[in-house]
């Protein structure tokens, strides 16, 4: 098996599961972000929101889209 630069897995073809993951994760982020820049109207509202899970939210979702973004579709 020949060994991949980063660069090169980054940009090799993901098998389908693993764009799927990607997706999730992007999805994640995108909640976490948006809980972060939320939380002062979500209080006004009466939806306490800790500042941790905001950030745990967007952690999962970044690691969780790296992770799959990194796995590459070998074509025998």
């Amino acid at each position: 098996m020949n060994k991949l630069s980063l660069l090169e897995r980054f940009n090799a073809p993901m098998p389908k599961f693993f764009q799927t993951i990607f997706k999730i994760g992007a999805v994640a982020v995108a909640i976490g972000v948006g809980l972060g820049a939320a939380q002062e109207s979500l209080l006004e509202q009466g939806i306490p929101v800790p500042e941790w899970v905001a950030y745990v939210v967007s952690a999962v979702g970044t690691i969780t889209s790296l992770l799959a973004k990194f796995t590459i579709r070998l074509d025998k």
